[in-house]
């Protein structure tokens, strides 16, 4: 993904699982890892707010 297209950051999957957290608007917040787990507290805090 390109930050002048998602208005983020430049990120290219690296894996299968690499997570892209998108807001309620449709932007792109954060990458996360193919190595976190979808239950992980970072990832479980944002879904949260």
């Amino acid at each position: 993904t390109q930050k002048s297209k998602n208005g983020f950051e430049d990120s290219e999957v690296s894996w299968n699982f690499q997570k892209y957290l998108v807001n309620e608007k449709g932007e792109l917040e954060k990458v996360i890892t193919p190595r976190t787990l979808p239950n992980d507290p970072e990832v479980l805090n944002w879904i949260k707010g």
